[in-house]
């Protein structure tokens, strides 16, 4: 007796487990998941999903706009400088000959004359040393001599040169008049009166000192580029090259500004493209969506009753147990007993 009541508790142990996992079945099935799948939904379809997608893509388009108003201002102000350097360029290229820069009363009142500035009716003998050439250069632009006329014009207010007492050693040692001149004899008496030794009240020394009058001083190394034909035809070239190659700059950051531009107005497009592709595949996801939330209402009521069911199975094997357990307490063999 004793092993049929061990024998017996052991089947009920495994009828209990059973029982237990049978229940655990019906509770797994998680009815609370489907309300919430429902409310998840019924929240989700009343999110502004469209308003939140559409101020994100303003908000990048505001910034990508900004950035190519910047570059569209910058291409604006280069364009602009690259016709002011252009416009430069092509009066350089038209004058026959480089002029020295006056203030703009004055370069207005010369233009009216065909009288030739000092600079512009003198050249330096061949054979001399470049270094000489470019101290004498800057000795008579320091000292005024370079830039002033021969023959006086009482109609303007302008500087004059005119000749003074010869002296022995004089700058017809190194300069002479261009051919083209008519009034030679005037100027080489000018060059005359200037002195090359360090004497009297106006010279220039080869060391680069000079003196006209009260002025007086030094000058350091510089490159001739106004005395002769072909130092201002050398000038004028450096000059033209010099906007060349800032016309080459300005155009290069030109083509850079340009490149941003159309970068960043294909960028505008592709946003517009993904906000449009979003809301297409938003759509169709939301459909799903839909049709599965359809899908659960219309099984909400066949999952009802299948709860039901296993609720009932739930108490007929709950009976069967109770009904069991009062044989096995009358002494029953449980094996005789089918209780699956």
């Amino acid at each position: 007796k004793k092993d049929i009541e061990k024998l017996n508790i052991e089947k009920l142990r495994d009828f209990s487990g059973f029982l237990s996992e049978r229940k655990g079945k019906v509770l797994n099935f998680n009815y609370g998941e489907i309300q919430n799948l429902i409310s998840y939904i019924e929240d989700f379809e009343q999110q502004e999903f469209k308003d939140e997608l559409a101020k994100n893509l303003n908000f990048e388009k505001d910034i990508t706009n900004k950035e190519i108003n910047e570059y569209r201002r910058l291409e604006n102000n280069l364009i602009d400088e690259i016709k002011e350097i252009k416009k430069q360029k092509d009066l350089l290229e038209k004058e026959k000959d480089v002029k020295i820069e006056v203030l703009s009363h004055k370069k207005d009142e010369r233009e009216k004359l065909s009288n030739k500035a000092f600079y512009e009716i003198i050249k330096f003998k061949e054979g001399l040393d470049k270094e000489l050439e470019g101290k004498i250069e800057k000795s008579l632009w320091e000292m005024g001599l370079l830039d002033s006329f021969i023959s006086p014009d009482n109609s303007i207010f302008d500087k004059f040169l005119s000749p003074s007492e010869r002296k022995e050693e004089n700058l017809t040692k190194y300069i002479e008049v261009e051919e083209d001149f008519e009034n030679k004899d005037l100027v080489e008496r000018i060059l005359s009166s200037i002195g090359t030794e360090e004497t009297g009240d106006i010279y220039i020394t080869n060391e680069g000192k000079y003196k006209n009058l009260l002025i007086y001083g030094k000058v350091d190394k510089w490159e001739g580029r106004y005395i002769g034909l072909e130092a201002r035809k050398k000038l004028r070239l450096q000059k033209i090259d010099k906007l060349n190659k800032e016309i080459d700059k300005l155009e290069e950051r030109l083509s850079f500004a340009k490149e941003n531009i159309d970068e960043l107005s294909k960028k505008l497009l592709i946003l517009q493209k993904e906000h449009s592709e979003i809301l297409i595949e938003f759509k169709y996801n939301f459909e799903e969506i839909h049709r599965a939330y359809n899908n659960n209402l219309t099984q909400e009521e066949y999952i009802r009753k299948r709860i039901e069911n296993y609720k009932l199975e739930l108490i007929k094997l709950q009976e069967s147990k109770n009904e069991l357990i009062k044989k096995l307490e009358a002494g029953e063999d449980i094996d005789k007993l089918n209780y699956v």
